[in-house]
């Protein structure tokens, strides 16, 4: 784990010294090199000439991790450097093909084969480095920066530019820290958070001059003209033509899937004696879990699951995995108090405002792991994404099969629908409700008709629904939404494991996200292997015989992590409107007096979503004071 940074002053700046900037960006990032030694690469010493006697560049090139670990992230090959953070999967097939072009290549780290690789291909060679990872690359002949991030986000990079500046890092709190006017608030994205809080699709864009560099995308900055430009150097296949199911292919596609799923755990777990897993009863963690075991039955796994003991959760599923694998299990247990004492250290990691309570119990169980020894936590993201996990998928997959003449699987999906754990109403009520929303409620229409009590309390000033749907147009087939998902919206989700992970000094190990072979195999096999019966995740609960027990693997129903968000939101009235009543809203987002005073009428359990508006508000004051009081 280490934090990546890079700054480009133009012109001096008479507060701070570029190396003084650096250093203090390099503190906020201090965690990701769990708190060692920083070591700066590049100072106002290194000044590019840019071929121009009036113009001249300040460079900074930083990372912070510990000291005996600088040859495995920093690289250097004449006057080209590289910083790597992550972990490369492909090392052997990459050595060889350094080896055979130049045989005496120093190639002992990812870092030297980065350096190797790019200094044969530039910016063609992001796409032969498999893992996870992120690197940015100084080439002080050329004078050009660049930066690039793995294939599905697993790593982030975000980048800042102004006409005197440039800077790209691993978090964007280190932007804000650096660079001048870099944490400029994004209004638009703050209403559209407080009203929708959909954090499965929100752009996370709460900074208006911070961009996050897209997955399978690399930057190139000219320190002679001052430009930058990103391009993608890969582009996901997949199969979106009609393709019925087959039983006869099905075994094929069956053994292929669980090899590979078999491999990407084997990569995440090679070298290691111990590993934590984020664990749920679902079927994506146990695979995880009972892939590992199979793989080493001498690895010492510790399974950590957040569980309460008020409502029914995924706790006694996961006792039925964990006595299959003799793993040992963590119950975290977070309480109210718990939650409120942390809800602004979270806010802080995350560096933009948390949408729900499910991001602090991940960060709590972060700390856990932590506590316990552990420097990595494997977890299960992706899964749903790679295999049609979620049951929103179902309804785009029946119209898919009605509208390619597909009647036979279409009738065997319905006459199967409660393997889904979905019902016919709810079908139908989806229907209706896309219906809608195409038809006759666009954004600001649907506002007034579902979120009117939250309207009374936003500032109208900021009252804006231009905000645009990123989502691909024109979806037929469900391999359609799954790539949209997994290209558009999946980063999004990495970002709360990530940096939650990244806030203690772990890595966050996701093997349905970080491996770029299996990726292009489940997304090469036609949509009906992965909901079939009216069971969403087909292709993985049948890859998993033998591994996961059966009555995991035909599980119904599964909710992941269990957050009590309810009964949290209830017991955090009250200390939640005392915060809200002391912290300062100077842009005025909120009508926060009318909102005290209406606090009893409109704050209660049976105002679920309201309590959910509310507490999106309280989060976006912690993380403006926290960021704009220090920034």
């Amino acid at each position: 784990m280490n934090g990546l940074l890079a700054l480009i002053e133009r012109e001096k700046i008479p507060s701070l010294t570029i190396r003084e900037r650096s250093d203090y960006a390099l503190q906020t990032l201090s965690h990701r090199g769990s708190l060692a030694k920083e070591v700066l690469l590049f100072d106002e010493k290194k000044t590019l000439d840019l071929h121009n006697p009036d113009e001249l560049a300040l460079f900074a090139l930083a990372s912070c991790f510990s000291e005996e670990n600088k040859e495995k992230y920093v690289a250097k090959r004449g006057n080209k450097w590289l910083i790597f953070g992550g972990q490369l999967f492909n090392r052997t097939k990459l050595s060889e093909t350094i080896l055979s072009r130049n045989p005496n290549a120093n190639y002992r780290f990812d870092a030297d084969i980065a350096i190797e690789l790019f200094i044969k291909e530039e910016a063609n060679a992001f796409a032969l480095l498999e893992g996870y990872w992120s690197l940015i690359v100084a080439d002080l002949d050329k004078q050009m920066l660049f930066a690039a991030r793995d294939h599905f986000g697993n790593r982030p990079l975000y980048y800042c530019k102004s006409d005197t500046q440039f800077g790209i890092a691993s978090e964007s709190r280190a932007l804000c820290s650096a660079l001048k006017n870099a944490g400029e608030i994004n209004k638009n994205a703050v209403f559209d958070f407080l009203l929708w809080g959909d954090s499965g699709k929100h752009q996370q864009n709460f900074f208006s001059h911070i961009h996050e560099l897209n997955p399978s995308h690399y930057l190139s900055y000219s320190l002679i003209n001052n430009t930058f430009d990103e391009k993608s150097y890969y582009i996901l296949p997949y199969k979106n033509c009609k393709a019925g199911y087959n039983e006869y292919a099905e075994p094929f596609h069956i053994d292929k899937t669980r090899q590979l799923v078999l491999d990407s755990v084997q990569n995440n777990i090679k070298g290691k004696d111990k590993m934590a897993v984020g664990f749920s009863g679902g079927i994506e963690s146990a695979a995880l879990l009972g892939c590992a075991k199979k793989l080493n039955p001498d690895l010492q796994i510790v399974a950590f699951t957040a569980a309460n003991f008020y409502d029914e959760s995924d706790t006694l599923w996961a006792e039925k995995i964990i006595k299959h694998t003799n793993a040992k299990w963590i119950n975290v247990v977070p309480d109210t108090k718990q939650i409120i004492n942390q809800l602004q250290e979270v806010n802080k990691v995350q560096n933009i405002p948390i949408f729900g309570l499910r991001s602090v119990a991940q960060y709590i169980i972060m700390a856990t792991a932590k506590q316990h020894g552990f420097d990595e936590m494997m977890g299960g993201q992706g899964a749903d994404e790679l295999f049609a996990g979620y049951t929103a998928y179902f309804l785009p997959f029946l119209k898919s099969l009605r509208n390619q003449w597909m009647f036979k699987d279409w009738a065997n999906e319905l006459i199967t629908i409660s393997n889904s754990g979905i019902s016919y109403k709810e079908i139908a009520s989806q229907k209706w409700n896309d219906w809608a929303k195409k038809t006759y409620y666009n954004k600001e229409r649907l506002a007034k008709k579902t979120k009117s009590q939250e309207l009374v309390f936003l500032n109208k000033e900021y009252q804006n629904y231009s905000c645009s749907d990123n989502g691909i147009a024109n979806k037929s087939v469900l391999n359609d939404y799954l790539y949209e998902s997994q290209t558009l919206y999946l980063p999004y989700i990495i970002h709360w494991e990530e940096h939650a992970a990244a806030s203690f000094g772990m890595e966050s190990l996701m093997p349905f996200a970080n491996s770029k072979t299996l990726t292009e195999c489940v997304f090469s096999i036609p949509s009906t292997f992965k909901i079939h019966n009216g069971w969403t995740k087909y292709l993985l609960r049948s890859a998993m015989v033998g591994i996961v027990p059966d009555e995991i693997r035909w599980r119904k129903q599964n909710v992941g992590f269990y957050v009590t968000e309810k009964k949290w939101l209830s017991e955090m009235g009250d200390e939640m409107k005392k915060h809200i009543y002391q912290l300062d809203d100077s842009d005025h987002f909120m009508d926060k007096n009318s909102l005290l005073d209406a606090w009893k009428k409109v704050y209660h359990s049976d105002n679920l979503h309201f309590q959910q508006f509310v507490f999106r508000y309280y989060s976006y004051l912690l993380w403006r004071n926290e960021f704009f009081n220090k920034f």
